[in-house]
């Protein structure tokens, strides 16, 4: 919904004298959202008290939509869905004990898995539930100091350089 389409509603509704209806099926926009709008219109000439071209009632007018969010809930998401999020999420503690942290199930392949499985669920759903339910963990870093040449690290790893003009890949 943009700041465009709540103008055009408003202005229908007054200005063409459109009813709700005709203006939802025109616009292809819910009735209820339409009368909404329509609705906070009506109540901010009341609220104000004064005739509808007051600066109040300008800004009513060009004020972004607002939606309350808040209270949504996951649609898709069943109890048999949860049940195997949490036979994943549990599988996944089971390696990290183990040491086996790459072989754990990332939230795309949980996805994936259900899917599979033939639930049709979206992405966002899943990362949702599981950021619900799955601790956050921060990590920790202790600051260390040491003298230079006391301590080295290293990483066992390949990397490429250009030695005498060629890509070479060392060990």
């Amino acid at each position: 919904m943009t700041l465009n389409n709540k103008q055009e509603m408003i202005l229908r509704y007054y200005r063409d004298k459109q009813s709700i209806r005709y203006i939802s099926r025109e616009t292809g926009i819910s009735r209820p959202t339409v009368k909404k709008y329509v609705c906070d219109y009506e109540s901010a000439l009341e609220k104000a008290g004064i005739h509808k071209t007051s600066p109040e009632i300008i800004s009513e007018i060009s004020s972004t939509p607002t939606y309350d969010s808040s209270n949504r809930r996951l649609r898709l998401l069943t109890p048999e869905i949860e049940v195997l999020i949490h036979g994943f999420l549990t599988e996944n503690h089971k390696k990290r004990l183990m040491g086996q942290q790459k072989q754990q199930m990332k939230r795309i392949d949980i996805h994936e898995a259900l899917l599979s499985a033939g639930h049709k669920i979206s992405y966002s759903t899943v990362c949702e539930w599981i950021k619900r339910i799955e601790p956050v963990l921060k990590e920790t870093y202790i600051r260390q100091r040491y003298k230079p040449g006391e301590e080295t690290e290293f990483d066992w790893g390949k990397v490429k350089l250009y030695i005498g003009g060629q890509l070479r890949t060392l060990p």
